[in-house]
């Protein structure tokens, strides 16, 4: 997960060069963002179907298989055909390991200390998000082919690690893969995590993919915005361990709520007009935000799972597909609105979508029960 994080941060500030290298427009370059997520529906809820017959640990090993494969795929890509399906692959393999290794951990991991280590893990996922805009900073520096050739060595040193990890607790299959869908969808928890999901591809979809080319644009060179991501990311790979003890303490659901308000908020900021140097202090902003959203999203779809007697697998693919889903409708919608519309329509769209999934949420949250404190 440190891996695909890093690699998909390393594109953002190099959305710019291949728009430039590729002549693509905001919907091209919206396309290739797309491409990542656009695969992981149907792979997030093929991998919660399999995850319990093969196991996490196995599925996690073809996660990091995949992910090295298409990352030397993307390092050698000649045009933005073979570029946007090596994302396609990258994507897939981040479906696999994203739904595999929550239910792997999940799977391992007493419910009460569930936030605490959700939130670990997500903050090394933000770790990698702080390495990420270091490497596109250098392919931009260098050459793209060298720096995602060493972004996919770095891919294939993770199959020896997981093939010496523990294989853990059996994950119980499901009897009726469909019938527990079902199940969990009628759960407030899991609801409230989906919306969550939702919120923070729409926001910040649009922030990855316009932000950078208007500051791009402005003259602002492209290690400013890659040292902007790498800083934010540095604050989201601190904010998620802490993020997990306060979502212990106070419930998943009161920690997502916040970070989904500060989600809203930023696009509605960018409305206004900021300047080049409010616009990086606010990718400085995204990856907390981020990481903690994540981090209450699982410990309230694996506590949902529970109240319905389904498998964390069949829950982890469901917040993939949505997810995913959320990820490549937003990037490639926001990509045609900014075409169409410009940077500030779009922003005050995605600002009032992100606000009515926040009036829902407010709702779900006082309906829900929440936790005892941890002890």
């Amino acid at each position: 997960m440190l891996v695909e994080s890093t690699l998909y941060q390393a594109v953002v500030p190099l959305l710019p060069s291949y728009a430039d290298r590729f002549h693509l427009s905001k919907a091209g370059a919206g396309l290739v963002l797309a491409a990542y997520p656009l695969p992981t529906p149907i792979i997030g809820l093929l991998s919660g179907l399999v995850t319990p017959r093969f196991g996490g640990r196995r599925m996690a090993l073809a996660g990091s298989t995949l992910l090295t494969v298409s990352t030397i795929a993307f390092a050698v890509a000649p045009n933005v055909v073979v570029l946007d399906l090596a994302r396609a692959l990258q994507g897939c393999a981040a479906g696999i390991t994203w739904a595999a290794s929550m239910a792997w951990l999940s799977a391992n991991t007493p419910s009460d200390r569930l936030p605490r280590e959700s939130g670990i893990v997500m903050g090394l996922f933000s770790t990698g998000a702080v390495i990420g805009p270091g490497v596109g900073s250098f392919a931009h520096a260098t050459s793209p082919l060298l720096a995602f050739s060493c972004l996919a060595g770095v891919a294939a040193l993770t199959i020896p690690l997981v093939l010496r990890a523990p294989a853990g607790r059996t994950i119980a299959p499901e009897r009726s893969f469909v019938r527990s869908i079902g199940s969990v969808l009628r759960n407030r928890l899991v609801l409230a995590a989906i919306i969550l999901s939702v919120i923070d591809p729409v926001s910040l979809g649009a922030i990855d993919l316009l932000v950078p080319r208007g500051l791009h644009a402005h003259g602002v060179p492209t290690w400013h915005i890659g040292a902007a991501l790498m800083i934010g990311a540095a604050f989201g790979a601190i904010s998620g361990p802490l993020a997990g003890r306060r979502a212990q303490r106070i419930g998943p659901l009161r920690v997502g709520l916040g970070a989904a308000v500060a989600l809203a908020i930023m696009p509605a900021l960018l409305v206004t007009g900021l300047s080049d140097g409010a616009q990086l202090l606010l990718l400085v902003a995204v990856a907390p935000a981020f990481t903690v959203m994540a981090t209450a999203m699982y410990p309230l779809s694996t506590r949902g799972a529970d109240e319905r007697g389904v498998s964390h697998g069949v829950v982890n693919g469901v917040l993939s597909v949505t997810w995913a889903t959320a990820f490549a409708v937003g990037s490639l919608t926001t990509g045609v609105l900014a075409d169409r519309h410009g940077d500030t329509v779009t922003y005050a769209i995605v600002a009032a979508v992100c606000a009515s999934l926040i009036a829902t949420l407010t709702i779900i949250v006082r309906g829900s029960p929440q936790p005892a404190p941890a002890t």
